[in-house]
């Protein structure tokens, strides 16, 4: 397995010498290098404008992340559309 670049998220690790992984990464290696790595994973994403696309953002943070969408812009996104978020992911179990 040959890593091509490493993510301005992620801070080359050690195991990233010459562009070459000598172990495979665990979840827990891997997340260690994020800058994200003394933050809580988000349980709820908000995305306005309609769009069902996180474009990239946090991936790897996002996978067990229930994502929201309003189709509203974020200029016109009121307490109402929070409270549905919140109720939408209150009412899957969460």
């Amino acid at each position: 397995m040959e890593l091509q670049s490493c993510s301005e998220q992620c801070n080359p690790p050690s195991w990233c010498s010459s562009c070459r992984i000598k172990s495979p990464p665990t979840k827990n290696l891997f997340g260690g290098y994020l800058w994200t790595k003394d933050q809580v994973d988000p349980d709820l994403l908000i995305r306005t404008s309609g769009e069902k696309r996180v474009s990239n953002f946090l991936l790897w943070q996002l996978s067990k992340t229930q994502i929201w969408t309003a189709n509203v812009l974020w200029p016109d996104f009121t307490s109402e559309h929070l409270l549905e978020a919140i109720n939408s992911y209150w009412s899957q179990g969460y």
